[in-house]
């Protein structure tokens, strides 16, 4: 005898499961879009001063070709303000900072052997944009306070900055959008089922096609569809907590 699923024998079964899916997706998306949101921040555009001829500054052209298209403003205003955003780098921007070749500055009044051994685990990769970012930390400080004399201490803030970019910051990053990538996968099924099952067919056809399932296809219908909703859910909490677990930018200890 042929069991049979009262579930399955209402034809509109369906497309209210795929609507409770569109909900759940759209209020978890909307609440974590408003959450996630930060103030406005209006940014005024300054003309910097040429900067030192005798200064150690990183290359434009090492930042073009490893990628790397932003470097971190830290100053004091940052850290009064709180304000931890990353500024976007270009070319009009590091044109006054357009010197030949220049190695990474190095650290006065500290042992050069436990320095490079403290760095001796970063990949060249990662060397050599600790690098970028110390130098460019350094420039900026001397660009805005050119009779700045602590050289000590401004280097140390650098490093600082430098260490937390390459070993915090940019790993952060990575294992942001990998999550992000996730939700966007999983998001784009949910779609291009909907729209394969719901919007290219009519109302018609949509009868049609339940009525032809067989209760175990229906069955296994439905399995998917609580398994896609499960995947979803978990991918967006995944993208959450990693949200959540930013590292904060290390606040500079000396400003002149």
């Amino acid at each position: 005898m042929k069991r049979s699923f009262p579930l399955f024998a209402n034809k509109i079964w369906i497309p209210i499961v795929f609507i409770l899916i569109g909900v759940a997706i759209g209020s978890t998306f909307w609440g974590r879009h408003i959450a996630s949101q930060e103030p406005v921040k209006v940014f005024t555009a300054v003309t910097p001063e040429p900067a030192s001829e005798s200064m150690k500054l990183p290359h434009s052209s090492e930042t073009a070709e490893s990628g790397d298209d932003y470097v971190d403003e830290w100053d004091a205003e940052a850290a009064e303000s709180g304000d931890d955003y990353v500024d976007e780098w270009d070319v009009e921007h590091s044109e006054f900072l357009e010197v030949p070749d220049a190695p990474a500055e190095q650290p006065r009044g500290v042992d050069l052997e436990v320095y490079e051994t403290s760095l001796s685990h970063l990949t060249a990769e990662q060397r050599a944009r600790y690098d970028r970012v110390l130098n460019n930390y350094i420039a900026r400080h001397y660009n805005k306070y050119p009779d700045s004399q602590n050289h000590e201490a401004v280097w140390e803030d650098a490093d600082r900055l430098a260490r937390w970019y390459v070993e915090e910051h940019k790993p952060y990053w990575e294992k942001y959008w990998a999550a992000s990538d996730e939700v966007k996968k999983v998001t784009a099924e949910y779609n291009e089922f909907f729209d394969e099952y719901y919007l290219n067919r009519s109302a018609e056809e949509r009868r049609q096609y339940h009525n032809n399932m067989s209760d175990a296809e229906k069955e296994s219908l439905k399995v998917y569809l609580i398994d896609l909703r499960k995947r979803i859910n978990i991918a967006w909490e995944k993208a959450e907590e990693v949200r959540e677990g930013r590292p904060p930018m290390p606040t500079p200890r000396y400003t002149p």
